[in-house]
């Protein structure tokens, strides 16, 4: 059995206005404390993920992909141990949401083999979620979006060559979502998601291909993320984990 190794980061609370229509908290790991932590601490889980179903892929004890905390990054490196684009993926397991906006920056990435690439998600199940992508970096995809919500699977390649660092972000209204890269917008279009949770992934597309890449400042804002924190008041914008009570 492996540990997820984590950092107790820093988090930063504000109230932003975007294109949820209302005002919306933020909560922004930016993994900068180089703590350890374990994933049952009541931040984040995670889920081994095979990309066409969002399920636990059938190669997930043969999975060595592994995220840890250094130098103020969120470094992912491994393989998944399975042909088809299977991954592992690290869930912000604080809260559960019908609306958001998520963001992270991708600041490296590289890898061997026939392909590899690292995203952002929002997953209600297995057969409903959205994942916005740096593609295929071995050069022969793009920046690209998996999406379905119970129906047919979805994939888009926006003909958009990825180079880092840069930022996917997924803007979901409850009806929309809005997909940007560096904050210029992609696309906008419906699906039907709630009571979903927000991660990052990192994935390989065959069983000896590997990932090396690293996170950073993950951001999820949402109005709905109003109860569960008891803030230290400090008179500042910024508070490190320890001052933000879990109260789930």
């Amino acid at each position: 059995m492996r540990t997820l190794v984590l950092g107790l980061a820093t988090f930063l609370i504000m109230l932003n206005g975007v294109f949820l229509g209302a005002s919306a908290k933020t909560v922004v790991d930016d993994f900068n404390d180089n703590s350890i932590g374990e994933w049952w601490s009541g931040k984040y889980d995670w889920l081994y993920l095979d990309i066409e179903d969002f399920a636990d892929h059938t190669n997930k004890d043969d999975c060595t992909i592994e995220f840890s905390e250094e130098g103020g990054k969120m470094k992912v490196s491994g393989s998944s141990g399975g042909d088809g684009w299977k991954g592992r993926g690290l869930i912000l397991d604080m809260f559960t949401l019908d609306t958001c906006t998520a963001q992270v920056d991708v600041v490296s990435i590289d890898g061997a083999g026939t392909g590899w690439t690292m995203g952002i998600f929002l997953r209600q199940d297995d057969t409903h979620y959205i994942l916005l992508d740096t593609g295929n970096m071995k050069g022969t995809d793009f920046v690209e979006r998996c999406a379905t919500d119970g129906g047919e699977f979805q994939w888009l390649d926006f003909k958009i060559a990825p180079t880092t660092p840069l930022t996917l972000k997924i803007e979901y209204n409850g009806k929309d979502a809005k997909l940007y890269l560096n904050d210029k917008e992609l696309e906008t279009f419906p699906i039907s998601l709630s009571e979903f949770k927000v991660g990052i992934v990192g994935v390989t597309r065959q069983a000896d291909d590997t990932l090396e890449g690293a996170f950073d400042n993950f951001s999820v804002s949402s109005p709905e993320i109003t109860h569960g924190f008891a803030v230290k008041p400090s008179g500042k914008l910024v508070s490190t984990w320890a001052d933000i009570k879990y109260g789930y």
